[in-house]
């Protein structure tokens, strides 16, 4: 399958709504890969069977960057989307 794209955020205090719309040829999806990463810390990874996650207990007023990956059953696609939001100040 394709990329998931457009994808949108929503920003919190502490958390982030991340929304994005089915790929081209999404019928063999099994699920989404969605990991945050900020700066040099590890990144974080979860899994979502739908296309929209919220994501809580983050930093506020940070930066971070959120890639989706659609996963299907011979594994992780090449297509990934990318983009990033900031969380609200405290």
């Amino acid at each position: 399958p394709g990329k998931p794209s457009p994808a949108w955020t929503e920003s919190g205090k502490n958390s982030l709504n991340i929304f994005w719309t089915d790929p081209i040829g999404s019928t063999c999806i099994n699920y989404y890969r969605v990991t945050l990463s900020l700066g040099d810390k590890p990144k974080v990874t979860h899994k979502s069977s739908t296309t929209s996650i919220t994501v809580t207990s983050l930093l506020p007023c940070r930066e971070y960057g959120v890639t989706i990956v659609p996963v299907h059953r011979n594994g992780e696609s090449n297509p990934e989307t990318i983009l990033s939001n900031r969380t609200f100040p405290a």
